[in-house]
């Protein structure tokens, strides 16, 4: 009884308070304890129900690869040695067709063309001299020579057109000849086939036609002795131009030895012209377009040359990885390169574009293994189709194969399949809400989605559970 001296002691009323409050609390617990137990053994006897429609589209099954894509590169270079003078692109640039890569050095293109027109006054005075002696050489000895070949040349020129004049008249008249004969004949054929009543017509026909094959003889006879002149003629002119020519080199020998020095050093001078001046000609040109522009869209991968190097003729100044070429270098398990070909269509995902499917084309495998520790894999290379997407090179790809595909089928998801008995059967969602078990008849599947055959029309609705 000490204790309570201590303290206020609780009224009745407050008493009743707190009991009240406990009995609600006990009642909350009691419902929701129920309430979740009731709930709880519910779930045990539902399985959830999924549907699965039946839609049309492409099947298709391959084999798998990862990599990274790369951009075909395009070296870009003058065809000159030169001075790089100034660059105006950057390492990993983009840039698009026509923009400015390097120009070349004024200062070099100026002192290179001086230096080269200095070099060609020289050789042409080289090649004027030159031709100068042989000139007066050949002209103090050929004299007496051309003289007495234009005589005979002469004669025999006038003996031919004679000749050849005579020949084409007489083929005039033998060709005038024969249509007289063709007519006379034709004529004979035509009464001939009316009857005897023109025998009288058709024997002065045939007399005529004797008279002209008379003169046909005689005219062959005169073309056949004209052709046979003028061919010895020509027989007796090409002796002469051979002992003409035996004559002319008997007399030229001596003069020969020194021609021959002569030529060699005119041929020398003019090879030298020539060349400096083809030299020239290429400074113009270079001075005219001093400037390296890109030829295709790409990104700069490569400058291999800074202001003041000097580049030799055909050595890449600016690699452009062209955007316009993209491939994709992939790796492929020793288990799947089997099943790859040049020429087989591939479907690439781009990680930078994950809901974008893109086309494209084994181009080249690499059959060199690549060996790591226990993993053994092989390369191949694909030539993506064109696209509007802004792809860069190094971003990561997953490629499949295509091994098989089917093209616009009705499919369904194979978990919506179920086997019985050697047979395939789905259970067919009806208006009503019923489902109704339905054999169906299947073709090709990747694993994932079968092709429906039989059984299922497009739109219907498959369900599983329930």
């Amino acid at each position: 009884m000490k204790m309570f001296k201590k303290g206020k002691m609780l009224s009745k009323k407050t008493i009743s308070i707190i009991l009240a409050g406990l009995v609600i609390v006990a009642g909350t617990i009691y419902v929701g304890v129920n309430s979740y137990k009731e709930k709880n053994e519910a779930n045990q006897f539902e399985t959830r129900e999924r549907e699965y429609k039946v839609t049309r589209g492409n099947i298709t099954a391959g084999v798998k690869g990862n990599g990274s894509l790369k951009f075909e590169g395009v070296k870009h270079n003058f065809d000159e040695e030169v001075i790089i003078g100034e660059v105006f692109v950057k390492d990993g640039q983009n840039v698009i067709k026509g923009d400015k890569l390097v120009s070349i050095s004024e200062k070099y293109l100026d002192e290179k063309l001086e230096e080269l027109n200095k070099a060609l006054n020289t050789a042409q005075l080289a090649l004027e001299q030159a031709e100068g002696s042989k000139r007066s050489t050949v002209l103090s000895n050929d004299k007496a020579w051309n003289e007495k070949v234009q005589g005979t040349k002469s004669q025999y020129e006038s003996q031919k057109r004679e000749l050849v004049d005579n020949i084409n008249n007489l083929n005039d008249r033998l060709a005038n000849v024969n249509t007289q004969l063709e007519e006379v004949r034709r004529q004979i054929d035509e009464l001939s086939a009316k009857g005897e009543e023109n025998n009288l017509q058709i024997e002065e026909l045939k007399v005529k036609e004797s008279a002209l094959i008379s003169e046909q003889s005689s005219i062959q006879g005169e073309l056949d002795s004209a052709n046979k002149r003028l061919s010895n003629l020509e027989a007796d002119r090409q002796k002469q131009l051979e002992s003409e020519s035996n004559e002319y080199a008997a007399n030229s020998e001596i003069n020969n030895i020194n021609l021959n020095g002569l030529d060699g050093a005119i041929a020398s001078a003019q090879e030298e012209v020539n060349k400096v001046q083809e030299e020239i000609n290429k400074i113009n040109k270079l001075k005219e377009s001093p400037i390296l522009y890109a030829n295709t869209d790409g990104i700069v991968s490569a400058i291999n040359a800074k202001v003041g190097d000097k580049i030799s003729a055909g050595v890449s100044i600016v690699d452009i990885g062209e955007s316009a070429k993209v491939t994709a270098d992939l790796t492929i398990s020793q288990n799947d390169i089997v099943n790859i070909e040049v020429g087989q269509e591939v479907t690439l995902e781009i990680s930078t574009y994950q809901d974008e499917k893109f086309k494209g084309k084994v181009t080249y495998l690499n059959l060199k293994p690549n060996s790591q520790g226990n993993s053994t894999t092989y390369s191949a290379t694909v030539e993506l189709e064109p696209t509007d997407y802004k792809l860069l090179e190094g971003m990561t790809v997953s490629a499949q194969f295509i091994i098989k595909e089917v093209k616009d089928v009705i499919m369904l998801s194979n978990k919506a399949i179920v086997l019985k008995d050697g047979k395939q059967f789905v259970k067919l969602k009806n208006e009503d809400g019923s489902t109704t078990e339905v054999e169906i008849q299947t073709g090709f599947s990747d694993g994932k989605n079968t092709e429906i055959t039989g059984g299922l029309n497009e739109g219907d609705t498959v369900v599983i559970g329930g």
